[in-house]
């Protein structure tokens, strides 16, 4: 039995799929095994991984499923994987030569539930965007999960469902599952839901996978399933007070997480040319209570708090600022003089 399984979701991933293959053919440890889901793939995804793995010299399947979505195939990869320990990592991203190496001996050094590292964005032309906000060197130490969790949601900090390595009893014993049907925030419920489970976890504080930014990604869409991560919030607030989870992480996930899901939802679907989505903007901004959690809500930076201001106070503004791309130019920041 291998001691890890890397979960791979691919949907018409065949012009990405080799540089993330390729980079767990160069895996400095050895014993793992890799699960790839092919969800529905209508390109040659499917061929390309028959090829690219044929003299791989680690175990690997290939499953397939109707198009179903990411959660799904996620899911399915799961119930397949035979290691002690799960990571995920999507169709078109990919490690750091000594990923696997590092995670799994810090992960094994204390019998942690999870450990984290860094990652960085990468766009397609493989130059580096940015590192977000992330892990440092004062979070790499044990803590309780619900202390990690809590410590995290105050400083905003970064953590992503590729940068993990799990292990596979938590999330067995807890029955976590990727919420189905949703195309943002699926990875953050999950990630939320496994920290508050876990005993104890640790961090690395280096840059060990790549996070590809593709222009035609699921999590680029402009339609009103950008919603979908206001609702993995939601949800994420409903199970953690059913679990009594602390009252300081409740309200962090209330008056922080779900207006920044609200916020960055109306980000995505203002770019959007489809005229019907400035309706929709519209009318859930002047939500009641929508209204409520956006002005209860107190971002740390100047630009978010300008961002925030425009949404309650002007949001037909908003909507034309992102819909035209202007909210990098001058003409935009000059609002702020008006706060």
């Amino acid at each position: 039995m291998a001691k890890v399984s890397v979960i791979i979701p691919a949907y018409n991933v065949e012009n990405y799929i080799e540089k993330t293959l390729k980079s767990l053919t160069l895996q400095t440890f050895k014993d793992f095994e890799v699960i790839i889901v092919n969800d529905g793939s209508t390109d040659n995804t499917e061929n390309q991984v028959k090829s690219i793995l044929r003299n791989a010299d680690f175990p690997w399947k290939l499953l397939k499923q109707h198009n179903q979505g990411v959660s799904v195939a996620r899911n399915n990869g799961l119930i397949e994987a035979n290691g002690e320990y799960v990571c995920f990592l999507d169709g078109d991203d990919y490690y750091d030569a000594f990923f696997l190496e590092k995670m799994y001996n810090k992960v094994k050094e204390n019998d942690y539930d999870l450990v984290v590292c860094n990652f960085i964005l990468v766009a397609e032309n493989e130059k580096f965007l940015a590192k977000p906000l992330q892990i440092d060197e004062h979070l790499s130490k044990p803590l309780k999960g619900k202390d990690f969790l809590r410590i995290i949601l105050q400083r905003d900090l970064n953590t992503w469902i590729g940068s993990i390595i799990f292990k596979k009893k938590l999330l067995i014993d807890n029955n976590l599952i990727f919420t189905k049907k949703i195309i943002i925030g699926e990875d953050e419920e999950f990630r939320i839901k496994a920290l508050f489970h876990s005993r104890l976890v640790d961090s690395i504080p280096e840059t060990l996978v790549f996070y590809v930014q593709r222009k035609n990604s699921a999590t680029k869409g402009t339609t009103v399933r950008t919603f979908h991560n206001v609702g993995a919030m939601k949800r994420v607030l409903k199970y953690l007070e059913k679990n009594d989870a602390d009252d300081e992480v409740l309200f962090l996930i209330k008056y922080k997480k779900i207006p920044q899901a609200y916020v960055g939802s109306f980000v995505r679907i203002s770019k959007s040319k489809n005229p019907e989505n400035k309706k929709i903007l519209l009318k859930v901004s002047k939500n009641p209570k929508v209204k409520e959690l956006l002005l209860n809500y107190n971002p740390k930076s100047w630009k978010e708090k300008l961002k925030l201001k425009t949404l309650i106070y002007f949001p037909r503004l908003f909507y034309f600022v992102y819909n035209k791309g202007l909210n990098n130019l001058v003409s935009f920041r000059r609002i702020g003089k008006e706060f």
